[in-house]
């Protein structure tokens, strides 16, 4: 929702490619737009989307300046070019600011999983961000991501954005999945 009334639009889309979380796509003089592919199950998880949707936002702010009349990013699974590291970083530390997370003590499982539920991150993303913010060691984050059951996370800080069904206008043509996401 924020980032509608910030002015950017936020599509969901089922895409061919299973590979593609997410794009960004920014033109001088447009509204930015974000893709989210819905084919993708970290999409369709609230703690996971919040910091797709975040990782998105990094490419609008830092990558669509410069020389270039259209940005367009895609984001894929498994990543690691500077650019995607680098959103990957961003996103946590927007969602969770370091300041905000204070000092943490306790198992390193504990602390990733208070993170997670507090500020509403994944909890695999929690346990990176809180490597990054000196709180557990890299070691203790693999420990903690290889154990078999992660603790579910909740949170409402994603309640959903109301949106008027297509047949409400009585349209008797079916949108397409893009009419239908701005509708």
């Amino acid at each position: 929702r924020w980032l509608e009334e910030a002015g950017v639009l936020v599509l969901e889309l089922t895409l061919e490619a299973t590979n593609v979380e997410a794009a960004s796509l920014a033109e001088a003089g447009a509204s930015p737009v974000i893709i989210l592919n819905r084919a993708i199950d970290r999409v369709r998880y609230a703690p996971a989307r919040r910091a797709i949707l975040a990782h998105e936002l990094c490419h609008l702010l830092h990558d669509a300046n410069g020389d270039r009349d259209l940005l367009t990013l895609v984001s894929r699974q498994n990543d690691s070019s500077d650019i995607e590291q680098r959103a990957n970083a961003f996103a946590p530390a927007f969602l969770a600011p370091g300041q905000w997370v204070g000092a943490l003590s306790g198992r390193p499982r504990n602390i990733a999983a208070s993170i997670a539920q507090k500020w509403g991150l994944s909890f695999e993303g929690s346990a990176w961000h809180a490597k990054n913010l000196g709180l557990i060691t890299e070691a203790d984050v693999l420990t903690v991501l290889a154990t078999a059951k992660r603790p579910p996370v909740e949170t409402a800080l994603e309640p959903s954005i109301a949106r008027t069904p297509p047949d409400q206008f009585g349209i008797e043509a079916k949108p397409s999945a893009f009419g239908n996401s701005q509708l």
